[in-house]
């Protein structure tokens, strides 16, 4: 099977994420590393791509009132969101009123500002800083702002969507009793204030439910809206019947994995590999809302995995009567920048007997029970499906693969204002090779590079509205600068002692890189 994926923001509650796709066939598996470069499968890769063959699809269709929204270019085609016949705007699904997920327009955070837009200190205001859709991080024109109720670190619940105030009126501060009007002109660095108004009834607004396409080994979570819309949701392991995210696993294969406790293993050996234990107290993790408690997903310390298992957990008794047992475990003190050194194995310490609260010991590897699948289609098309390797995270998203740049890709404003299919690649800072800024060359400083071709490309993003990324490409020498400089802002040269861990960079011109023409259908 193949997959597509569509852009979609980040919420404060769970977001929504806004995927489509149509069948696809049999994919290449693509082996973990620190490149971008593809090899024939060996005989076990391909038995796993085999057993992923299935009718899986993405789905994303317009409904009566809900008509989708579609960029195509290179061959993709990426569902990006819905339009509202019936409000003449714009939406995404988006976790809306508790227990309901709706297709809202683009919206604003309210809350915890320390600012009211009335008199009574009642109304938060919206700040333009944040938001629900990757739209309003300079939404101008977002419409509408929604207050949450925080759940202390596990989420947050839409509470009120309230409409933006056309006019500039005053912002209080305060609460009820002492609300006064704000005096003073805020410092640069606050957010700006959105004025929020009435209330929109949730009801105003087309609902989703959620349903499961069944499917073989993963089935396909669906969001059907009440107008007959449909967008792709999520996966589940159709064995297991229990949502899974991909992940790549250290034997180079994609799996579906279910949410369950992630973090480093102990080891018996002084190599690292023979996995024995872990420290896993479920009363800490209270947000955890895995269905196989038993589960625990081995997390990596490299930039480029590769030691990523799924382990069946027992109950650990200790070492025994005979002692302390010595454990080891896998370090990495470089970081995540480019200089960075592999995971060495190195002592963790002794166990006494009866050292055993908050241990599990590993039963055994149930990685390969997992549901398999590829990370790279084919076609004939420059833009191929692909599932992509952010530069932060360790899940595993619906993207595509630039055949004529050999480059994973995602869709995002480019540097000349045009969707475009721009490499999956790290953020970077700029720095110049003299302290005025002005040097003919430039370098950069990555930050969390991605693990798939993490190292051609950087990204880096504007400071002003409209957001944009500019895409540069990298040299493989990493090295260190004496006295530099940096543009903090447009025309304005800051100098810097030294900057270690840099690489040349060369900007790219954005027409290297496919567009995508947005259409309502």
């Amino acid at each position: 099977m193949s997959l597509f994926s569509a852009g979609a923001g980040r919420a404060p509650a769970s977001a929504v994420r806004a995927l489509t796709a149509i069948p696809l066939s049999v994919l290449l598996v693509v082996s973990v590393g620190c490149s971008s470069s593809k090899s024939e499968p060996s005989a076990a890769e391909a038995a796993t791509a085999a057993a992923s063959d299935s009718a899986h699809v993405l789905t994303g269709a317009g409904g009566t009132r809900l008509r989708a929204r579609f960029l195509s270019g290179g061959g993709a085609r990426e569902l990006v969101g819905f339009h509202d016949m019936e409000r003449n705007e714009d939406c995404t699904f988006q976790a809306a009123d508790p227990g309901h997920t709706r297709c809202l327009p683009a919206n604003l955070v309210a809350g915890q500002s320390g600012s009211f837009s009335d008199a009574a200190c009642t109304i938060p205001t919206a700040t333009v800083t944040t938001g629900t859709t990757a739209a309003t991080s300079c939404s101008a024109d977002a419409k509408y702002g929604i207050t949450y109720r925080y759940d202390g670190g596990c989420g947050a619940t839409a509470t009120e969507l309230r409409k933006v105030l056309d006019a500039k009126g005053p912002v209080y501060g305060g609460g009820p009793g002492s609300c006064q009007v704000q005096q003073g002109t805020p410092p640069p660095s606050a957010p700006a204030q959105v004025l929020l108004g009435d209330v929109v009834p949730w009801t105003a607004f087309v609902e989703a439910t959620e349903t499961v396409v069944e499917g073989v080994p993963v089935s396909e979570k669906v969001l059907v809206a009440t107008d007959g819309a449909r967008q792709h949701l999520g996966f589940q392991d159709a064995t297991r019947h229990a949502d899974c995210t991909f992940q790549l696993i250290a034997d180079g294969v994609t799996r579906c994995l279910p949410e369950a406790p992630t973090g480093p293993v102990y080891y018996s050996d002084a190599e690292c590999t023979k996995p024995s234990l872990v420290n896993y107290y479920p009363g800490s993790m209270p947000c955890a809302k895995s269905t196989e408690t038993n589960l625990w997903i081995a997390s990596s310390l490299e930039v480029c995995g590769g030691r990523r298992a799924v382990y069946s957990l027992i109950d650990y008794t200790g070492p025994g009567p005979d002692g302390n047992s010595e454990i080891y475990q896998y370090s990495n003190n470089s970081g995540p920048g480019p200089s960075a050194t592999p995971a060495t194995c190195s002592s963790a310490g002794s166990i006494g007997p009866g050292e055993s609260t908050g241990r599990y010991a590993i039963n055994r590897d149930v990685t390969a029970s997992f549901a398999a699948t590829t990370r790279v289609g084919g076609g004939g098309s420059r833009l191929v499906p692909a599932l992509v390797w952010p530069a932060s995270g360790e899940t595993l998203t619906p993207g595509w693969h630039d055949t004529e740049r050999d480059v994973d890709c995602t869709f995002a404003v480019a540097s000349d204002g045009k969707m475009r299919c721009l490499p999956v690649a790290s953020t970077a800072a700029l720095f110049f090779t003299d302290v005025a800024c002005k040097s003919p060359t430039l370098t950069a400083a990555l930050n969390q590079p991605s693990c798939i071709g993490g190292r051609r490309f950087a990204l880096v993003p504007s400071t002003t509205c409209p957001r944009t990324s500019t895409v540069y490409s990298l040299g493989t020498n990493v090295r260190a600068l004496g006295p530099a400089s940096t543009e903090t802002s447009p025309g304005r040269c800051a100098q810097v002692a030294g900057v270690s861990s840099v690489v040349d960079a060369t900007l790219m011109d954005p027409t290297q890189f496919v567009e995508g023409v947005a259409a309502t259908e």
